[in-house]
């Protein structure tokens, strides 16, 4: 194997010349860094630089943070955890919330569709909507939102995209625009650009940066339909396939489409490991090192809270002390 084919076409020419490659998501980004440094070592190199590779969301928080060490802005911008805070007080001190949810829930809930506003041009559309009390609640939280953070000067990870084209294209017609970004930037794994992501990457463009978009093509070799009795016979065909394909062939790398995975997830988990980790059945085995994970994260609520051997926690002052 001469390694030239552990990456798609492009990407790794991209990063040869310098470029940063830019991802939909953080599983793509750690796929393109484990195939590089696959590659590398298949092509015998004895030493290489780490790929530049990161996903759209750390590069454009990476950009912020550049800014502000720069003094370009002033603005802190929002973690998802410190939204959420933001998002849970604002609905706390609602006097007119009445729900069955959580006040959590709904936090996540509002921060998600604050996120999809923002991304496709629904600010104004929010304002003027007429809808039912959901909607007229979702107005009153967006509305102090807003205010909130601009107040406190916060900027949401929702605003961010936009708000960083603002800056850009102000530096831009001051004095050039700032060194915080490659000269090329490749996007990969993006199937439909949101208007804000498309206004952002244009007004990068307009400062003479390159942002190329690289589309990867697989052709499919095989295409074939299995009939299952039942969703469950349909999981266990699927995984007893990836079982021998992945013996059939070493090294390769299966990705299984699932529509609803947030629903399905743990009998998924269950017959995978069944199937393909039996050995992960043991109590006391590692549940971390699995050869498969999920593209969706488990929620907190559903992780179990337990603590290693090593931590022993004293329950009259809330103290934990680590034990070496």
């Amino acid at each position: 194997m001469d390694g030239r084919g552990l990456l798609p076409g492009g990407i790794a020419e991209a990063l040869e010349q310098g470029s940063v490659v830019v991802t939909g998501n953080q599983r793509a980004a750690r796929a393109i860094r484990r195939g590089w440094d696959r590659r590398n070592r298949a092509l015998g190199l004895a030493s290489w630089s780490p790929a530049a590779v990161t996903s759209w969301d750390a590069w454009l928080a990476n950009m912020w943070q550049r800014l502000l060490v720069e003094g370009h802005v002033t603005s802190m911008m929002l973690n998802h955890s410190q939204e959420q805070v933001v998002w849970r007080t604002i609905l706390e001190a609602d006097d007119e919330l009445a729900s069955l949810r959580t006040v959590d829930t709904l936090a996540a809930m509002a921060a998600d569709a604050w996120r999809l506003v923002c991304s496709y041009d629904g600010r104004l559309n929010l304002q003027a909507a007429i809808g039912n009390s959901d909607t007229r609640s979702f107005q009153r939280w967006a509305r102090t939102f807003e205010r909130l953070c601009e107040a406190e000067g916060f900027v949401a990870q929702a605003q961010l995209e936009d708000t960083l084209r603002e800056e850009v294209e102000r530096e831009a017609a001051r004095s050039g625009f700032f060194g915080v970004i490659a000269d090329r930037v490749v996007l990969v794994g993006f199937d439909q650009m949101t208007p804000s992501q498309s206004r952002l990457v244009e007004a990068l463009h307009s400062t003479g940066i390159q942002v190329e978009e690289l589309r990867l093509n697989f052709p499919a070799q095989r295409r074939f339909l299995v009939e299952a009795a039942d969703g469950q016979e349909e999981l266990f065909l699927a995984a007893r396939w990836v079982r021998r394909f992945l013996e059939e062939n070493t090294g390769a790398t299966i990705a299984v489409i699932v529509p609803a995975l947030e629903k399905e997830r743990r009998e998924i988990d269950r017959v995978f490991r069944e199937v393909l980790a039996p050995e992960l059945e043991d109590i006391r085995a590692d549940d971390h090192v699995g050869p498969y994970e999920f593209s969706l994260g488990s929620t907190l609520r559903e992780t179990p809270w337990l603590l290693p051997p090593s931590i022993y926690c004293d329950g009259q002052t809330s103290r934990c002390l680590w034990r070496g």
